[in-house]
């Protein structure tokens, strides 16, 4: 049993990870589309369907761990924002890139 922890110490993360996903999901969603315009439905479901499958593994494997899943799922959000801000700087470098050598020309 996990002493110590308050109402405010448990919800405070979530709601900052829940304020965090309402920001960023919209633009991400819009930008990982924007290259199947023609085939936005299927694009979309796919989409939605690697999500929950996504989410559906990694819950099972913090459940199945044996330390405290409060640190795992910590640790997964960070994981997974550092690997999210990497993409978006190697994208953004190379969106830069390209358009610097478009102007050169």
């Amino acid at each position: 049993m996990v002493t110590g922890i308050n109402t405010i110490s448990f919800m405070l993360p979530v709601y900052i990870a829940c304020a965090g996903f309402a920001i960023l999901l919209g633009a991400a969603t819009s930008f990982a589309l924007e290259p199947f315009a023609h085939n936005a439905g299927t694009a979309s479901a796919l989409l939605g369907c690697i999500q929950m499958m996504g989410a559906s593994l990694f819950s099972m494997a913090i459940n199945s761990a044996t330390l405290y899943s409060y640190w795992l799922l910590a640790a997964m959000m960070l994981f997974w924002g550092a690997l999210t801000g990497y993409g978006v700087f190697r994208h953004t470098r190379q969106q830069t890139t390209s358009a610097l050598a478009t102007d050169l020309r």
